[in-house]
């Protein structure tokens, strides 16, 4: 930005320069500036916008993009990494070697600068380098096996060593001022150092033994570190987490929980008599933090630690099952907690699909190339078999089948069946596709359907779905096929769904024709198969007779929203439509009867998944952040959701004096010590009380 923010600079992996106007909002896109490339990085010093590669760098117009200059470095061991800028006959320019040394850094950097055109000696630095305004600089040097930390001061002869601040046994990363200029800040691997200016005092803010700081590029670190109002904390930001330190001793006081990515940047902030931190992350979320509450006792909600997956239901909705990269996650769905994590190797496990059975006592598992089937009661496996490249795992015949689709070779894909939970094979066959399609079983449970290649025509190839023999095939002629999918078809026994882009066509398996075609239908039917719906990613909704492909109800008009991935789909009981949008985080309630929307609840992060439970009450939903929220559906024209609301633990006077009932000796004395902690940190200037609401 430019220093009255009149102007933005920034720039693209293609090599462009975005040039904005923030008062106009006119945008210009500049090409082909700089003849080397990678663009590595762009600053704006007064009126002038810089930009510059490992070995050129150029001054340019800020009101129209016209090239000032384009100068080239000659040295073949290293490359532009930082630039401070006054006028064409004024700047400095860093330069850092393509070699690296100790702690990953590199091995040397030279600072280059031109007074009043004239070119002045270069200066040797180690490791960090920060710019004041007024020309000085803070710089590190090494010598006697330390790391001295000196402040430097431009003179007509050259840089000129006019103070060392202080010495250090590690190679220190990035240098940075306080504030109010109180101290000088060191990041290194280990941690944060503070030198106060005033007589030299270091203060060590230690990070945790499993816990380090990394640089990324020259004179930076990925972790920051921020000082709070009248110097009493430091608050540090590294991977997810925040780290917070007392500035007078040193001492970690806690850490939180921030992010559920690596944090980019922490600062202070202060307005009036806010004191605050703000937060930023790769999570494309910004955080605003008040110091005075920052210390309060935390109740984490369960969630795992990377993406869901996949979500799937047990039978009586008491269990749900999570899939993420490292582990399968068993979840209680009435009360929201995460009972147990099931990994068969705790290092390196690699889990791509998870389904449990209705009955809630056993899960199937796809890991590192294992399926594997495991007893929920005891928490083990009992059946383990080798089955790589899994790519869909499908329970059928009331659970007593498992179908794992797995692809083999090029154009080939292998079904194989086993009991569950024996794990005995039943019977497999292999189908030419060009991509591992999934497999469906019909209603009825007398076939199961895969689509496979006959030559280059898409066909749906059917099986016994018992005995696994082949039956025939249904030719899909006329049927334009591009991102497709099978579904069970719930309005007849023997029908399957071809899902595709833009259109889904019904397919009845037993009279093996094509029954008809619906634009636009996006595979999303009622029970009764009467219904289905229409969610373009442009935006809009609607509901549409699927006999004749009218529109019947007019949900969501055809507004553009942005292009975004939408998911659309009925409750279980087909009294509800529910709408997901993923550039709006929301999941939105209509309700089928008048088409009204009843609901919209936005969430925290992307949503990966999300299913009603089999009362149709419910929605459980599962989060891009290891998030597992269940949502009640709250509809004061069902008297079923009115009960099932009055139901929740929290509701009604009886909940309410069984938890009085409860409470024991041991949590009086938690609530005597937290009350006493909560004493002592009122009496402190930094801290406050929050306000509680609670909704009943």
């Amino acid at each position: 930005l430019s220093p009255v923010d009149k102007y933005a600079v920034a720039f693209t992996n293609h090599n462009e320069l975005v040039l904005l106007n923030a008062l106009s909002g006119d945008v210009e896109i500049l090409k082909n500036m700089l003849e080397t490339k990678p663009i590595a990085g762009v600053a704006i010093f007064k009126q002038i916008g810089i930009a510059w590669s490992l070995k050129e760098w150029i001054t340019f117009s800020l009101s129209n993009g016209l090239k000032y200059s384009s100068h080239i470095i000659d040295e073949n061991d290293f490359f532009i990494s930082h630039f401070n800028y006054v006028d064409d006959k004024n700047f400095s320019i860093a330069l850092s070697s393509f070699k690296k040394g100790q702690e990953n850094l590199r091995d040397k950097h030279i600072l280059r600068t031109t007074v009043n055109g004239v070119s002045m000696t270069d200066l040797n630095i180690d490791s960090a380098l920060f710019v004041i305004q007024e020309g000085d600089i803070y710089a590190t040097e090494f010598s006697n096996n330390e790391y001295h930390i000196c402040r430097f001061k431009l003179t007509t002869d050259g840089w000129e060593k006019k103070e060392e601040i202080a010495q250090s046994p590690m190679r220190i990363m990035a240098l940075e001022l306080s504030p109010d200029r109180t101290f000088l800040i060191g990041t290194m691997p280990t941690g944060f150092s503070l030198w106060k200016f005033e007589n030299g005092e270091e203060t060590c803010f230690t990070l945790p033994n499993n816990v380090k700081n990394i640089s990324t590029k020259p004179f930076h670190s990925q972790s920051s570190l921020a000082i709070t109002k009248h110097n009493q904390y430091g608050v540090g930001g590294v991977r997810k987490s925040l780290y917070i330190w007392n500035v007078k001793d040193g001492l970690l006081l806690k850490e939180v929980d921030a992010h559920i990515a690596r944090i980019m940047r922490v600062q202070s902030l202060y307005i009036e008599d806010f004191n605050g931190i703000v937060s930023s992350s790769i999570d494309k979320t910004i955080k605003v933090w008040n110091v005075k509450n920052i210390f309060e006792k935390v109740y984490t909600i369960d969630r795992m630690e990377m993406a869901i997956e996949s979500v799937s239901l047990s039978g009586d909705d008491e269990l749900a099952v999570t899939v993420t990269r490292s582990s399968v996650g068993v979840w209680s769905v009435s009360t929201g907690k995460l009972w147990s994590k099931l990994v068969d190797s705790p290092v390196g496990a690699i889990v791509t699909h998870a389904v449990i059975t209705a009955d809630s006592r056993h899960v199937i598992s796809s890991e590192s190339g294992n399926l594997l089937v495991w007893n929920l009661k005891k928490g083990c496996v009992v059946f383990r078999e080798s089955h790589p490249n899994i790519r869909q795992l499908l329970l059928g015949l009331d659970d007593k089948i498992i179908v794992v689709i797995t692809s083999e070779v090029e154009k080939e894909t292998r079904c194989t069946v086993r009991n569950v939970p024996t794990g005995e094979e039943v019977y497999s066959f292999n189908f030419e596709s060009d991509v591992p399609e999934p497999a469906v079983i019909t209603k009825n449970g007398a076939y199961l359907a895969v689509i496979s290649l006959e030559g280059k025509q898409k066909v749906i190839s059917a099986y016994h779905a018992r005995k696994g023999a082949f039956m025939f095939k249904i030719p899909l002629t006329n049927v334009s096929l591009l991102g497709c999918g099978i579904l069970p078809f719930p309005g007849k026994a023997s029908a399957v769904i071809i899902t595709s882009s833009d259109s889904s066509w019904i397919v009845d398996v037993e009279t093996k024709r094509i029954v008809r075609g619906i634009k636009r239908w996006n595979g999303a039917c009622t029970s009764d198969g009467r219904y289905g719906l229409v969610a373009p990613n442009q935006g809009g909704l609607e509901v549409i007779e699927l006999r004749s492909g009218k529109t019947v109800k007019v949900l969501i008009p055809p507004i553009s929203e942005g292009v975004f991935a939408v998911t659309a789909k009925f409750n279980n009981t087909d009294d509800y439509v529910l709408y997901y949008h993923s550039g709006r985080q929301t999941i939105r309630l209509f309700r089928m009867s008048n088409g009204k929307m009843i609901g919209n609840y936005k969430l925290a992060a992307e949503v990966t998944d999300f299913r009603t439970t089999h009362d149709g009450l419910s929605v459980v939903v599962g989060g891009i952040d290891g998030s597992f929220v269940v949502l009640a559906i709250a509809d004061p024209e069902n008297l079923e959701s009115k009960v099932k609301l009055k139901r929740l633990p929290s509701r009604g006077e009886a909940s309410i004096g069984m938890i009085k009932n409860s409470v024991s000796f041991k949590t009086v004395a938690r609530v005597t010590a937290t009350a006493a902690y909560a004493k002592r940190q009122s009496a402190c200037e930094e801290s406050q009380q929050s306000e509680v609401c609670t909704l009943q």
